[in-house]
């Protein structure tokens, strides 16, 4: 599992308490994440849009050959559907939502 081989070796793959490890997103989701941990959602037809509002995540989207690197205060906006992947790592705070949700 891709999440597994890049997850900090002293540390697994953990579910978060509080969420599902692996979700369909259909409402906005605030995430408390501690290094190490994970969360994933496939995105709806219009795109995902996450947010970092506190620490670094590590973020892939299924079929984008590039991995991204979020800290405080960016967003990455996947345009497409297909599973997104988050990985804290340092304790983050993740906002997601579909693209669709957001004001234009």
């Amino acid at each position: 599992m891709l999440l597994q081989r890049n997850a900090p070796e002293r540390k697994g793959l953990r579910r978060t308490a509080g969420h599902q490890l692996h979700e369909a997103l259909v409402t906005p989701v605030a995430l408390e994440l501690n290094e190490g941990e994970a969360w994933s959602a496939e995105a709806p037809r219009h795109g995902l849009v996450v947010r970092c509002e506190r620490g670094s995540v590590w973020l892939t989207v299924e079929g984008d050959g590039q991995d991204h690197i979020l800290v405080a205060g960016e967003t990455f906006a996947s345009s497409t559907r297909g599973r997104v992947a988050v990985m804290a790592l340092s304790a983050a705070t993740v906002a997601a939502t579909a693209a669709a949700d957001l004001p234009h």
